[in-house]
């Protein structure tokens, strides 16, 4: 995909598929408080996101978007939100 068509979209709010898991300090696993994350920045082949609720940021390079349609991107792998400031991408 080419994450510069989504410039227009900085500032808007969109859900991320598969739905990220959160871990919480014990490493298990938790329901998440908010899929949704604000479209912070577009690059040159990347974007960033941030998930005002968690307080994660995320930047992704636009091979890690498979497509990106009526505000739902879905992305090549799952994302575990481990602590506020650690995200693991797994597959």
């Amino acid at each position: 995909m080419n994450v510069e068509q989504l410039q227009t979209m900085v500032g808007a709010l969109i859900k991320l598929l598969p739905e990220p898991e959160h871990l919480n300090a014990k490493g298990k696993s938790v329901p998440l408080r908010s899929n949704e994350w604000r479209i912070e920045s577009v690059g040159y082949k990347f974007v960033v996101l941030k998930n005002e609720q968690t307080g994660h940021s995320l930047t992704l390079g636009e091979s890690n978007i498979r497509r990106f349609e009526r505000k739902i991107m879905t992305v090549c792998f799952k994302l575990v939100l481990k602590t506020k400031n650690t995200v693991i991408m797994g597959i």
